[in-house]
């Protein structure tokens, strides 16, 4: 295959992203025509499975409504990037966190809560599902792992079968969540 003649910017820009892909993911190729045109980690859930079916690197799963970002939203996700080579984070699309949060949630539009978790370095892909929980698209991207926040036990956790018990716990901090951040605010606003 033949590829295209670049300007000296594209090819400096392709060759230092190329060799960063190798240092870090040597097992993941990605072709020079892929470079400047892919630069989105925001994904499809099929993109994602055609990605994953493709390569040998560790995928690492997480997801939630990371409706408003917060410190426990970034250690996280930090944790779940040492876990693996390249990290996917789900989001519940706005429906589904309506049904889960109430009326009122999300506080962002998928569109931004989107964007935000695209522009964090621990994030490699972004993708959404409409269900109340990811089990669909677990079945269908099949990480290699899992990560999850909170008060789980490995077992509860979601998709803990689809990816034969390999699930780490993140441990937050008690009653710090988007959720009690929101009630937070909300009162204090009320009060004053």
């Amino acid at each position: 295959m033949a590829y295209p003649f670049f300007k000296p910017e594209q090819a400096a820009k392709i060759a230092y992203e190329m060799g960063a892909i190798y240092v870090n993911t040597k097992d993941l190729y990605i072709g020079p025509e892929n470079i400047l045109d892919n630069q989105s980690k925001i994904k499809t859930p099929e993109e994602l499975s055609n990605i994953l079916g493709t390569h040998s690197v560790k995928f690492g799963f997480t997801n939630g409504c990371f409706d408003i970002l917060h410190s426990q939203h970034v250690g996280l996700l930090k944790f779940a990037k040492g876990k693996c080579d390249k990290l996917i984070v789900a989001l519940n699309n706005d429906d589904s966190v309506r049904r889960l949060k109430g009326q009122g949630r999300p506080i962002k539009p998928l569109g931004e809560r989107m964007a935000m978790l695209e522009a964090m370095s621990s994030v490699d892909y972004v993708t959404s599902f409409s269900e109340d929980t990811p089990l669909e698209i677990i079945k269908e991207i099949k990480p290699s792992l899992i990560v999850k926040g909170g008060d789980y036990q490995k077992e509860d956790v979601v998709g803990y079968k689809e990816v034969e018990g390999k699930v780490y716990i993140f441990p937050y901090k008690p009653k710090f969540s988007s959720t009690a951040l929101i009630a937070k605010l909300t009162t204090e606003y009320i009060e004053k």
